[in-house]
């Protein structure tokens, strides 16, 4: 009998702990997904923690709903949120920002440039950043994209931690997103041939500029 009710008696232990880890797990996660709201950040496919209950145990954290479909912009096509951390992003996009200034590069100072951890493109993969839009308009007979605006108001550019893993990608990231500005966010590989070569040239102008530094 003495066995028996020790035996119950570590059953229950046990069950306290696997409930009470069950419910900090939840309330860690609750934590995190504050987290993220609180950023200010549009995080795509993140609505929110979903938790779902279960007839043996507490709740605990379910799938997160499929995003519905939004206007898509321009993209070009893997770490800390905060860029500069000892791991995330090599680069900050004031770092980027700067290098671009004494280069003489074209100026960029009329849109809000801001990092996200990663963008996940339509078809897969991961994107360089983007040029989101809030919906698309026809005007004069052009399917034309009208763009999010930043945190000071100005058209959006979004740069994630794979460009701003070196001074070229980042660098070629911003300016293939400012030809997209430019040419009103219309769709088409055309467009996106043009916006990589101009993205190229600048580049180009870039290196001759800094050529001691890199």
């Amino acid at each position: 009998m003495a066995a028996a009710s020790g035996a119950g008696v570590a059953a229950t232990a046990t069950t306290a702990a696997v409930a009470g880890a069950a419910e900090l797990s939840i309330a860690g996660g609750a934590a995190a997904g504050a987290g993220v709201v609180g950023t200010g950040l549009t995080v795509a496919g993140v609505g929110g923690r979903i938790y779902s209950g279960t007839e043996d145990g507490p709740m605990v954290p379910g799938k997160p709903k499929t995003p519905s479909a939004a206007p898509r912009g321009p993209q070009r096509g893997d770490s800390q949120n905060a860029p500069g951390g000892q791991k995330g992003p090599a680069l900050t996009i004031n770092q980027v920002k700067r290098a671009m200034g004494q280069a003489g590069l074209p100026d960029v100072s009329g849109y809000d440039i801001e990092h996200v951890p990663s963008i996940e493109q339509p078809n897969g993969g991961s994107a360089w950043g983007d040029s989101p839009v809030q919906h698309r308009a026809w005007e004069h007979g052009l399917d034309i994209g009208i763009p999010e605006t930043g945190q000071r108001g100005r058209p959006l550019i979004r740069v994630t931690d794979k460009a701003l893993g070196s001074m070229e990608e980042a660098v070629k990231t911003i300016h293939h997103e400012t030809y997209h500005h430019q040419t009103q966010h219309q769709l088409g590989e055309h467009f996106e041939q043009q916006a990589e070569a101009y993205a190229d040239r600048i580049w180009g102008m870039f290196v001759r500029r800094m050529e001691r530094w890199l």
